[in-house]
């Protein structure tokens, strides 16, 4: 499980995990397991996995609109002054 978000739409902070969720130990190096990127000029911020893994889940705990694409990942609709959040489940390709 990988999550990313912080508060405001160029604010990121990151997290990787092994396990069913937070509070099962095992963190990652997310800098590895991680990429993050924004469309310009917009508040749409991608999240992908690491080259050899696909996005399996991709949802949004904060209700932020999400979107699945092929290419950039999990695609979350940044809103402004919120704490955006989103949650992503990564599977070997």
């Amino acid at each position: 499980m990988i999550q990313v978000g912080g508060i405001g739409s160029r604010s990121i902070t990151k997290n990787a995990w092994n396990g069913a969720n937070a509070t099962d130990v095992g963190y990652l190096d997310p800098a590895k397991f991680i990429f993050t990127s924004f469309n310009n000029p917009g508040d749409l911020m991608w999240a992908s996995c690491a080259d050899g893994f696909a996005v399996a889940k991709c949802e949004s705990p904060t209700n932020n609109d999400v979107t699945l694409d092929e290419i950039f990942g999990c695609g979350l609709s940044i809103e402004e002054k919120l704490k955006n959040t989103v949650q992503i489940e990564c599977a070997q390709e």
